[in-house]
């Protein structure tokens, strides 16, 4: 029994809404079964912020000191994984819970499609859960407040969660087990240092990687390059 604590590595990166949006910056298209979307399709999102004259999009910050909101304890361990839908595999399974908290920048509840009975994907994977009958709610980050109850309702059973704001406040409930997931086709390769560090300061006990995830390759250099290609070729089409 307990909760088990479900974290998004994208909770930590903000992304405007794509009314604020006007230059198209964020108009990111996901695919997380594509390696291509998990890897090099990063450098090119870089080389626009780039060409734009702007620098990198990071985190808010809260990542660091996140972990210390939450009753952790020498006997909770820490599951990782880059794909949300490992949280419905084997061990994490294995326990039955009172609550799912899930802090992310998306309610995973279904986008348009039907949902699956037993093969549950990064999209729908809180059915898991509350197939079961376990309530699962879901944690809005800050700087999605905006927007958040605006982009996320469409026509999917998001009615059977709950939906919050986070607030910073410390919930009381004993964490028994804490998922955490990169979401790399969601989430820069340029912060994968980040995330690292942020999973090797969980407090707790055990780690378990449920699957091969490792520290992206980036070059800020190479997406400079591809900038400089980009440019060439207008140039040489005379495109302004």
């Amino acid at each position: 029994m307990g909760t088990l604590l479900s974290v998004d590595w994208d909770f930590f990166f903000p992304v405007p809404s794509w009314v604020d949006d006007n230059q198209f910056l964020y108009d990111w298209g996901h695919r997380e079964d594509m390696q291509f979307m998990k890897q090099g399709i990063w450098g090119m999102r870089a080389s626009t912020f780039l060409s734009h004259g702007l620098e990198l999009p990071g985190t808010s910050g809260e990542e660091n000191s996140f972990w210390k909101r939450f009753r952790i304890y020498s006997s909770t361990d820490l599951y990782v994984a880059d794909s949300h839908k490992f949280i419905t595999y084997s061990p994490l399974t294995q326990h039955h819970y009172d609550q799912v908290i899930s802090y992310d920048a998306h309610h995973d509840s279904g986008y348009d499609n039907p949902i699956p009975k037993f093969k549950f994907s990064c999209e729908d994977w809180t059915h898991y859960f509350m197939d079961k009958g376990i309530p699962v709610k879901v944690v809005y980050p800050k700087w999605k407040e905006k927007y958040a109850f605006v982009d996320e309702e469409l026509e999917t059973p998001i009615q059977l969660l709950e939906r919050t704001i986070d607030r910073g406040e410390s919930p009381q409930q004993n964490i028994s087990a804490v998922f955490l997931c990169r979401s790399g086709a969601w989430s820069p390769s340029w912060l994968d240092k980040k995330f690292f560090s942020f999973m090797n300061d969980f407090p707790g006990g055990r780690r378990y990687v449920m699957e091969n995830i490792m520290e992206r390759e980036f070059s800020i250099e190479a997406s400079k390059n591809i900038n400089a290609q980009i440019e060439e070729m207008r140039r040489v089409n005379g495109i302004k």
